[in-house]
């Protein structure tokens, strides 16, 4: 055997072996958030949108597609491989994200600054276009929003804070409470949200009705309606709301605002809940 041939052996074998070491160190196991009985109410629509829909058939089928519906749903393959089957780079200073699939499913390849290397695999999406972020579980419960996002329309990767590198100690870093979505994201893209948050754990134990902005998120628990949708005066039991009202539950996400109490229902008023930030200058 050549010297050649047993240089080029070498090279190989410590190839070979540095990519076992870092698959070995990047896919360690993350806890998932979703447990079978929060998958089941993770399908859109959920049975009871889809009661809804056999007396208000066409409001539904409007529904079905909208930004409400579908801003937040679980990864799904059809939808999503194509984002990731290209490897685009997002680089921000020393920081480096790639996307891939790994064993065939989504997967964000991370080198930090530091030179620490990780995969990172996505459990769900928030919204639909212009732009989606995806969604990744990092233990205790959290679901963390990526700062790369994938624009739908050009079909091409970009970083959220426009390429300023942020650090894992930093509050504004995508792994931490800045970005984290049980916190900053799902009250307004979820139904039925509800944190669970542990202080003494520093943990969450969240839980949802249905992914994505449904009927009752918007009209109040329908179920006495549903049940028996003909029976007089049945707005005794579930008040019908006028264009105040709906505003009122509109804004607690379409507006600038502070949450309060983390207990609205629509009905309620805004200021009994929020308070409302006025657009300043910086």
């Amino acid at each position: 055997m050549t010297r050649a041939t047993c240089s080029a052996i070498l090279v190989l074998a410590l190839l070979t072996s540095g990519c076992r070491r870092e698959q070995a160190q990047s896919v360690s196991p993350v806890a998932t958030i979703l447990s079978p009985s929060l998958i089941a109410k993770s399908q859109v629509p959920t049975g009871l949108e889809a009661s809804c829909g056999e007396c208000h058939g066409h409001q539904f089928e409007s529904w079905q597609e909208s930004q409400h519906a579908l801003a937040n749903r679980l990864i799904d393959s059809s939808l999503d491989r194509m984002a990731f089957e290209g490897g685009q780079e997002i680089n921000t200073g020393k920081t480096r994200t790639r996307v891939t699939l790994l064993n065939g499913a989504p997967a964000f390849a991370v080198t930090t600054a530091e030179g620490k290397h990780a995969f990172h695999q996505p459990e769900a999406v928030i919204g639909i276009e212009p732009l989606i972020q995806y969604l990744v579980p990092v233990g205790d419960g959290r679901l963390q929003a990526m700062d790369a996002a994938y624009n739908t329309q050009s079909h091409e990767w970009f970083h959220v804070f426009d390429g300023e590198e942020r650090f894992e100690h930093e509050w504004g870093h995508w792994k931490t409470r800045g970005m984290n979505w049980n916190v900053q994201c799902a009250t307004c893209h979820m139904t039925g949200f509800e944190k669970n948050y542990d202080h003494a754990s520093d943990a969450y134990a969240s839980t949802w009705d249905a992914m994505g902005i449904s009927c009752r998120q918007c009209h109040g628990d329908q179920a006495t309606h549903a049940a028996n949708p003909y029976m007089d005066q049945w707005e005794d039991v579930s008040p019908a709301m006028d264009r105040v009202d709906h505003m009122q539950v509109c804004a607690t996400c379409h507006s600038r605002r502070e949450e309060l109490t983390g207990q609205f229902k629509p009905g309620d008023g805004f200021d009994d809940h929020y308070r409302l930030s006025l657009v300043t200058d910086g």
